[in-house]
């Protein structure tokens, strides 16, 4: 199947400065090509093509943009496809009839995160990476890409000074034997971060609420920076750096709790419906008054840690059943089989059938596993 690997790069001052160039490159493509399809729309209602747009930008460069030609020409061809692609999502999501369909938006030259994509004669050694025209790349891990040709996607990246590549190929997964372990349910929370149907606690790390006094003031710090001034880009690389490092220890801790999970050899794992978007739609008033819950839950990132244990648990020979967002699982009790009708916002749940005193949390897991069985 086809993967992606994703490490950190090792680079000196004259590789940067290429690379950094490489990534104008792309930018600017991409926002060329997004600029000539509104004026076309815009003018006498023609849409622009894919194809008619590279035709017409390779025709323009060596006169109008000669300073494009030291790079790698797949650079400029996948700009014209990424914005292809934002495109045609676009107007997928307008036929589903999303509130924010999300129109295709120009790149910013001063964001912190930057990056543009390769093909071709792509070669991976144990500690290094070649790529067609820019030539031999060290890498931060020796031996984690595979070591051979490489004919997917190559995607070079830098967020907040530090620079990492992304290489898609195909790579073989060991085939596992069928799990024929029990049933275990999980629920998931923004503060316990996920409970199993055993009463095995995990616990969100909560990353960014660790770092929001810093974080608080290095945007006051930027507040009183001057636009436009050295110092308020040195501030603004600082809360870069900031987010980067809350990033990678929530990924970290993400990849860490999804890997236990899926190591207790559960058959099938049955997991809560938790659809974090639609609990935090909410009116003003409702925002005001739920705002640090709302903060906890999007620190959680529970979609990305059930996204991980689904392809976990797959490759590891198990299955995973989705419970749906409308099943009532902070409500019933999985003993007598009751119903609330309030939601308990406490961690003890008292049955209003039976009378009956557990642990919510253990109470929802167990539902879970009563679903996936029945």
């Amino acid at each position: 199947m086809e993967r992606a690997f994703k490490t950190k790069l090792i680079l000196n001052n004259t590789e940067q400065t290429y690379l950094r160039h490489c990534c104008d490159v792309s930018r600017f493509v991409y926002n060329w090509a997004l600029a000539d399809r509104k004026t076309a729309y815009e003018t006498d209602k023609t849409n622009v093509g894919y194809n008619d747009q590279k035709v017409r930008f390779n025709a323009l460069k060596k006169v109008s943009f000669p300073w494009l030609l030291d790079t790698p020409y797949v650079i400029t061809e996948y700009a014209f496809r990424d914005l292809d692609t934002a495109y045609k999502n676009f107007f997928r999501r307008v036929r589903r009839g999303a509130e924010a369909p999300g129109f295709p938006k120009f790149k910013a030259r001063h964001d912190s995160r930057q990056s543009f994509s390769v093909r071709g004669s792509v070669m991976v050694e144990n500690e290094r990476i070649k790529l067609p025209v820019i030539g031999w790349l060290r890498l931060m891990e020796h031996g984690y890409i595979p070591v051979g040709k490489v004919d997917g996607r190559v995607t070079v990246s830098v967020h907040a000074g530090d620079w990492w590549i992304s290489v898609q190929m195909d790579a073989p997964i060991k085939p596992q034997p069928a799990r024929t372990g029990s049933v275990i349910g999980v629920d998931f929370g923004h503060g316990v971060l996920a409970t199993l149907s055993d009463g095995t606690q995990y616990q969100n790390p909560r990353v960014l609420e660790a770092a929001e006094k810093k974080l608080a003031r290095l945007q006051r710090e930027l507040n009183r920076r001057v636009k436009g001034g050295l110092n308020r880009e040195k501030t603004k690389a600082k809360i870069a750096k900031l987010h980067a490092k809350i990033g990678r220890i929530r990924a970290h801790g993400l990849h860490d709790t999804s890997r236990k999970i899926v190591d207790t050899q559960a058959g099938i794992l049955a997991l809560e419906g938790y659809h974090v978007r639609d609990m935090m739609k909410q009116t003003l008033r409702e925002m005001r008054k739920y705002a640090r819950r709302n903060f906890k839950m999007a620190d959680a990132s529970v979609g990305e840690l059930r996204r991980q244990i689904t392809y976990k648990q797959e490759w590891a020979g198990g299955e995973v059943f989705k419970g749906d967002r409308n099943d009532p699982t902070n409500r019933y009790h999985c003993d007598c089989g009751h119903v609330n009708q309030v939601v308990p916002l406490v961690e003890k749940f008292v049955c209003a059938g039976c009378g009956a005193t557990v642990q919510r949390r253990c109470n929802s897991a167990q539902t879970m596993v009563q679903l996936a069985t029945a």
